[in-house]
């Protein structure tokens, strides 16, 4: 059978030797072509991405020679690569209030590339904003009321990435306190 990256072999070795002739295939827009077999009787194709979701390839052998033409399938299923989320916040844990607070979200992956799409930013399930990436990173500065805050960054995903959130950064912005002078009597 044909396996990906295509390469088909094709059974049933003529009785002079190695099958002559040609290895067709077609299944998705661009992968149509044709390729002459090799010395060993194999024929290879490259290129054409196939993009997330299931691909049926179909390879069709046309003889050059007193062997039958055959067709055989292979179908291929192409997933979305894992992503990882990471949020930060500058300052760290603690702020005043009146101090800008940045939070800074980083996308990884293991696939090849550098992540894009976009990373909303959230405080306690409110979103707060929606930023683009840069270079896998995308930062925001809200303004925060005084008290306690939780923090997540989602990342939505690209066509080769799935979406991933953040685990929680927990922030307190602290009220200006008042302070009593009392003057002696």
């Amino acid at each position: 059978p044909c396996r990906a990256p295509a390469t088909c072999p094709v059974a049933g070795l003529h009785p002079e030797g190695v099958p002559v002739g040609a290895l067709s295939r077609a299944g998705r827009p661009g992968a149509a072509g044709s390729v002459v077999l090799d010395a060993y009787g194999r024929a290879s194709f490259v290129g054409a991405d196939l993009g997330v979701g299931t691909t049926t390839m179909t390879a069709t052998y046309v003889p050059d020679g007193s062997l039958s033409a055959s067709t055989d399938a292979l179908a291929q299923t192409t997933t979305r690569q894992v992503s990882h989320t990471a949020l930060t916040d500058a300052p760290a844990g603690t702020s005043p209030v009146g101090v800008s607070v940045t939070l800074t979200a980083d996308v990884t992956s293991a696939a090849p590339g550098t992540p894009t799409g976009q990373i909303t930013f959230e405080d306690g399930g409110t979103s707060l904003g929606v930023v683009t990436l840069t270079g896998g990173s995308a930062s925001f500065s809200p303004v925060l009321a005084g008290g306690a805050h939780s923090f997540t960054a989602t990342y939505a995903g690209s066509p080769n990435l799935q979406p991933s959130t953040s685990s929680a950064v927990s922030h307190a912005v602290q009220a200006a306190g008042t302070v009593t002078l009392t003057a002696p009597a």
